[in-house]
C-alpha cells in the first residue's frame, strides 16, 4: 500500500501514520525507520492515538523519532 501511495500521490505519502503490532520484526522497523512516517504500535490507548494526532497535526510532516521505535 505504501509504495502505490508513493508511487501515485507522492506528496501524501507522508500524511500516511502506520498502525502496526509487529515492532519486533526487524523488516517491520526497517520499513518504519525508512519511511519516517508517524506510526503507532498496536495495542494503544484512546491518549496514545490523541498525542499521535497531536503531533501529525502540529506539523503534518512529522516524522518519527528514533526513540519511537524500540531496540
Amino acid at each position: 500500500l505504501d509504495f502505490k501511495i508513493q508511487e501515485h500521490f507522492p506528496d501524501m505519502a507522508k500524511r500516511v501514520v502506520f498502525i502496526t503490532g509487529d515492532i519486533a520484526n526487524p523488516e517491520t522497523v526497517s520499513f518504519l525507520e525508512e519511511t519516517g512516517n508517524l506510526f503507532i504500535q498496536k495495542p494503544f490507548t484512546i491518549k496514545e492515538v490523541k498525542n499521535l494526532l497531536d503531533r501529525f497535526f502540529m506539523n503534518p510532516n512529522a516524522s518519527s523519532a528514533p526513540s519511537d521505535i524500540p531496540r
